[in-house]
């Protein structure tokens, strides 16, 4: 979701919602090589700026924080299972095109 505040042909806003994301991750260890890639669940809070160029055309810069918790990847017979902490921000700008 996105609620904003307008001034003239400028919108400032704030996002908040679900993530959803493929979590590959490996930990070398002293003899051995592990890795995974595991289905993630989370959430995503971020805020930007979204600017009128014209009636079908806009420019967007948003900045945004994911935080898709923490996966637990299977031991192995002969390897331990391990734990990875997935969290990430992005800074996207975009044209948008309106029909």
């Amino acid at each position: 979701g996105r609620v904003g505040i307008a001034q003239g042909q400028t919108l400032f806003f704030g996002t908040a919602g679900f993530a959803l994301g493929g979590v590959a991750a490996t930990i070398d260890g002293e003899t051995y090589l592990q890795e995974g890639v595991q289905a993630a669940s989370g959430w995503t809070t971020g805020f930007g700026v979204e600017h009128k160029l014209s009636d079908g055309l806009s420019l967007k810069g948003e900045v945004l924080y994911t935080d898709l918790g923490r996966t637990r990847y299977d031991e192995r017979s002969y390897e331990p299972g391990f734990y990875a902490d997935v969290a990430f921000t992005q800074v996207r700008l975009g044209l948008n095109f309106g029909f």
